[in-house]
């Protein structure tokens, strides 16, 4: 079986769409900030016999190591028509992604179950940040066996519950977060990249304020409830923190378990001191915006930061697997001498990672 590939670059992308991207995800792509960092494809297909066999995605991007920058990419949406899987045609397109970067440095952010063991094949280092989930809507949960009265009644009871942990939280929030206040703000401001900048991280993706922008003002869904949202954190009118939130929709979700369900994720924050803002602060601010504002169903959040983890799980928050994320280095990669960068702790960690905040 002989197998090609076509490299498509985002100009190629908007004259001859194809049936594995929309519009909307076309016209998101193309406002990648760094779209144009050593002409890393955007979309890559493979073809067998001129037909396509099978689709990814790729989103340039640059890390910093000791804030030197270095080009890099991420993907998503990898798909292989069902009539010719079997034949290692994910596995293939993943290489050619993973070495669409000239520095041949690539990062990928809340991996799949499914995904996890390509990566793993293909040699990637990865790291297990852990996942939690908290429940506000219980509807959710029971809505596949239950209907009518019955699906409110039960729901409405259970409900009571699950409002527990966000007592604790209010409370909290109330006695020792009230000091900051919190602004939601359109466009990152310069203040959001000196709070990024500020992180002393050997390693982490550059998030500047084009790539801020770039995540508040486009989306891979034409659905209205899917957005994300900016907010700067400021003590005595000083700026000290940001934290950025996500909401989608999901018609299906946990394997189909769970149904029209509203998902809130905190994808990114960061403080200009964590003695005097903390991550687990940003945390709760974010969880109270999401509960609040967006009146979600779940708030899922994934972090690798031990105290901001502990103070979650006594909070009420549930562990629900861990974030998977993968660096991969090609064998002529300049990431090779920084051996330490297989170390987690070295590593910035966000969920709003690679291509993860947009999808």
């Amino acid at each position: 079986m002989n197998i090609t590939f076509q490299k498509i670059s985002i100009t190629e992308l908007e004259n001859n769409q194809n049936q594995f991207i929309s519009k909307t995800q076309s016209i998101t792509l193309k406002a990648n900030p760094f779209k144009d960092a050593d002409n890393i494809p955007t979309q890559i297909l493979a073809k067998i016999d001129g037909e396509i066999a099978g689709s990814i995605l790729c989103f340039p991007s640059k890390i910093l190591v000791n804030n030197q920058e270095f080009t890099s990419n991420s993907g998503s949406s990898l798909y292989v028509n069902p009539l010719y899987r079997g034949h290692g045609i994910g596995t293939k397109l993943s290489i050619q992604r993973l070495n669409a970067s000239k520095n041949k440095i690539s990062l990928a952010a809340g991996l799949s179950h499914m995904s996890l063991p390509i990566f793993k094949k293909l040699g990637c280092t990865i790291f297990y940040p852990d996942r939690y989930i908290l429940f506000i809507n219980s509807k959710i949960l029971y809505s596949k066996w239950l209907k009518g009265i019955a699906l409110s009644i039960i729901s409405k009871l259970t409900n009571v519950i699950l409002k527990i942990p966000l007592l604790w939280i209010t409370l909290y929030t109330h006695l020792k977060v009230n000091r900051f206040c919190i602004t939601q703000i359109k466009h990152a401001t310069e203040d959001i990249e000196k709070i990024f900048n500020a992180d002393t991280h050997t390693f982490k993706e550059l998030h500047n304020i084009e790539w801020f922008n770039w995540h508040l003002d486009y989306n891979f869904s034409d659905n209205s409830r899917n957005h994300q949202d900016l907010y700067l954190v400021s003590k005595n009118n000083e700026n000290i923190g940001f934290f950025m939130t996500k909401v989608r929709f999901k018609e299906k979700a946990g394997q189909g378990k769970l149904k029209n369900l509203l998902i809130g994720s905190i994808i990114e924050w960061g403080s200009i001191n964590p003695q005097i803002l903390t991550d687990k602060e940003l945390c709760i601010m974010a969880i109270n915006k999401l509960y609040k504002k967006d009146k979600v169903d779940i708030i899922d959040i994934m972090t690798d930061d031990a105290d901001t983890i502990s103070f979650l799980r006594k909070r009420g928050l549930k562990k629900n697997g861990t974030g998977n994320f993968a660096i991969y280095t090609g064998e002529d990669s300049p990431l090779n001498k920084f051996p330490e960068y297989k170390v987690q702790t070295n590593w910035r960690i966000r969920p709003a990672t690679s291509d993860n905040g947009l999808s």
